[in-house]
């Protein structure tokens, strides 16, 4: 469970107060007003340790249809989009024709987070395979003059090799717009 800025600071000013610390020096170190610190204080004997949580907001609540929600949650667990890896709140709202700060708060009352999916996204690069091929195979099998350079020498070693200038083919091909191996170690 973690807690939010204003629960931490509110909890340090109860401790404060009760290590007898004076209002003014409390109110200084945890950078609020002498007010804020009656306020909380006043919340902390009045109701414990549940006075120094978030009370709701004024005003009327929002409410968002629970058909919204289904279409929102059914789109963000069983499609992905066509123009995207994952859902972002924008192109969410577009697609379920919601504004942006519902997308929001669906995702907030689910807990998702589509964008820190825990799997692995295969890319859209024809040429993936064999490239994978290739970085996977001189992982496997380095060439003759490689030496490991990886301090830690752990699970992920880094292998330079000492290659001969004119191998720009090799080089070529093991390059893309987000990956470069550059095997003549410079």
């Amino acid at each position: 469970m973690s807690l939010s800025q204003g629960q931490v600071t509110r909890a340090k000013v109860i401790l404060s107060l009760s290590e007898g610390m004076p209002v003014t020096q409390i109110a200084a170190a945890q950078r609020v007003s002498r007010k804020t610190v009656y306020k909380w204080k006043a919340r902390f004997l009045e109701s414990g340790p549940d006075g120094l949580l978030d009370q709701p907001r004024p005003g009327r609540p929002s409410v968002i249809d629970e058909n919204v929600v289904n279409r929102v949650l059914t789109l963000t667990t069983e499609r992905v989009p066509h123009e995207a890896t994952h859902w972002s709140v924008a192109l969410m709202a577009e697609y379920a024709g919601v504004t942006t700060w519902q997308v929001r708060q669906i995702w907030q009352a689910a807990d998702l987070k589509p964008h820190r999916l825990k799997t692995f996204k295969i890319s859209n690069d024809p040429d993936f395979a064999e490239k994978v091929v290739d970085v996977v195979g001189l992982y496997m099998n380095p060439p003759d003059n490689a030496k490991n350079t990886d301090p830690s020498f752990g699970s992920h070693p880094t292998w330079t090799a000492v290659v001969a200038w004119p191998h720009w083919e090799l080089h070529a091909r093991l390059q893309t717009q987000r990956y470069s191996r550059s095997l003549c170690g410079f």
